[in-house]
């Protein structure tokens, strides 16, 4: 389990970047902001994915029916080689996310810090650093399970 919420990815593939390029533009909905930039897509394609797509780079998020409060933003870049291409991947949790988590680690680690000074609390003091703990845990445990499924979506659409 990783204990940060963050990750990165290489893949090598066999494809050449324009063919990559192409399998993408099909499974990302562009965001308002970038939709006049994108050529228009056919009514029926489904796609996977929300997200910003440039020639070289990509910002993506996978397309949800229900909040997800831990799904990874996914930022890539496809660097073509002689053989294929090499996209380069990093999961990070959302902005938002990121600040729920850290307001908790410091709220919960402050309370433990006033316990154990001010009051010599011992016991209020180690039950704000467990729930500190555990709410961390819990929420770097829940983001990574929300990265394999999007590892596992666009590894079905890249390969």
């Amino acid at each position: 389990m990783e204990y940060l919420p963050f990750q990165s990815e290489t893949i090598v593939l066999a494809h050449e970047a324009g063919e990559v390029y192409d399998r993408l533009i099909k499974v990302i909905k562009p965001l308002e902001s970038n939709r006049e930039q994108m050529p228009q897509q056919e009514k029926t394609s489904s796609y996977l994915f929300n997200g910003i797509l440039k020639e070289d780079r990509f910002t993506i998020s996978k397309i949800i029916k229900q909040p997800e409060n831990f799904l990874p933003l996914i930022s890539g870049r496809i660097e073509p080689t002689s053989a294929g291409c090499i996209i380069f991947l990093k999961y990070r949790m959302f902005f938002s996310t990121n600040l729920f988590l850290g307001f908790w680690s410091v709220v919960t680690f402050l309370m433990t810090l006033l316990f154990v000074i001010s009051y010599s609390n011992y016991l209020y003091a180690t039950v704000c650093l467990g729930f500190g703990i555990a709410n961390y845990s819990i929420a770097i445990a829940n983001f990574n399970a929300q990265i394999k499924q999007s590892k596992r979506l666009l590894h079905k659409v890249l390969d």
